[in-house]
């Protein structure tokens, strides 16, 4: 396999791997809408969750490339998944509550660069990359050469980037793992100078 074929395949990996659920409840407590504006990546799934006895979930404004929904959410916790694939700004309710609106904003997903860890020039920190754009906690594990976890810590993502101080770990060879809800997200082999 070529090394081209072998990078886009990861993209696709990685594409899958990080599009997201998010769920907007109607009818859910005085808002009936929650939350009111959300935005989300292209490629990202919205639910409307229904929480009251009788609600719609209907667009009101759509990209210009995009369809209207006017979806009736019958019974409790009923449901309702739209894949957002056209960037732009939508706008929606609930026919029972028409004043109570929300927003959602879909951007461009595209990958902009490959995963990355690299230590800083202070070498005392590593930052990384995960390929992910949204603002997300993860939690990154670092494992010396015999398997002995020396780091396990909770990291919050600024478009996809995150930092760990390495200032205790000696120079040597490691293994970095991040994990997002349990499920391992991306994996590193690394040399700390």
């Amino acid at each position: 396999m070529s090394k081209h074929l072998t990078i886009f395949l990861l993209q696709i990996i990685l594409y899958a791997t990080y599009s997201k659920v998010y769920t907007v409840k109607i009818g859910f407590g005085s808002q009936y809408i929650t939350p009111h504006h959300l935005e989300v990546f292209s490629g990202d799934t919205v639910r409307f969750v229904n929480y009251g006895s009788f609600n719609t979930t209907t667009s009101l404004v759509v990209p210009s490339n995009a369809k209207n929904w006017d979806i009736d959410l019958k019974a409790f916790k009923s449901y309702f998944d739209l894949r957002m694939d056209i960037e732009g700004f939508y706008e929606f309710h609930s026919q029972t509550h028409p004043l109570n609106k929300g927003g959602i904003v879909v951007k461009s997903s595209h990958v902009p660069q490959k995963p990355y860890l690299t230590q800083n020039t202070h070498h005392d920190y590593f930052d990384f990359y995960i390929g992910y754009n949204l603002s997300e906690e993860v939690e990154i594990k670092v494992y010396d050469l015999l398997g002995k976890l020396l780091i396990d810590k909770k990291v919050v993502l600024k478009s996809g980037k995150g930092q760990f101080n390495a200032k205790h770990m000696e120079k040597g060879i490691y293994f970095f793992k991040v994990y997002q809800d349990i499920k391992q997200v991306f994996f590193y082999k690394f040399i700390k100078e």
